[in-house]
């Protein structure tokens, strides 16, 4: 199971703070997910995704990147089998314990089950066979 942590650049790092600024400021739309959580929208989040993704087709194939926001656990899909996780607030867990930390993203090639309470991760499936 390919699974990496990552450390985010200075540039990337900024993207996120915004990101993370948008949503505590409360500028942004959801789209009800179930009792689960929700997908964020939004003129100005869709701006910085934009920002993201230009900033991660530097060493991706990025096919696109969303915002979530999980009240609880949730089993994370990941269809094309490469996948980025960034979270941006909470303390999501993997099965096995290990945090993921905001200042940080975690490419996978699994499906991911998450644990955590009231977490906001920014999910960004890449072209298949796409490596970090």
């Amino acid at each position: 199971m390919a699974f990496e942590r990552q450390d985010t650049t200075e540039e990337l790092g900024q993207v996120l703070t915004r990101i993370k600024d948008i949503i505590q400021a409360g500028k942004v739309m959801t789209e009800e997910r179930q009792s689960a959580g929700w997908k964020y929208g939004g003129k100005e989040l869709e701006t910085e995704l934009e920002l993201l993704n230009e900033i991660l087709r530097i060493k991706y194939k990025v096919l696109e990147s969303n915002v979530f926001h999980f009240i609880n656990g949730a089993n994370i899909h990941n269809p094309t089998k490469c996948l980025l996780m960034i979270p941006i607030t909470g303390t999501p867990r993997l099965k096995s314990g290990e945090t993921l930390t905001p200042t940080n993203c975690y490419y996978t090639e699994e499906v991911q089950l998450l644990f955590g309470e009231r977490w906001n991760i920014i999910l960004v499936p890449l072209a298949e066979k796409d490596t970090p």
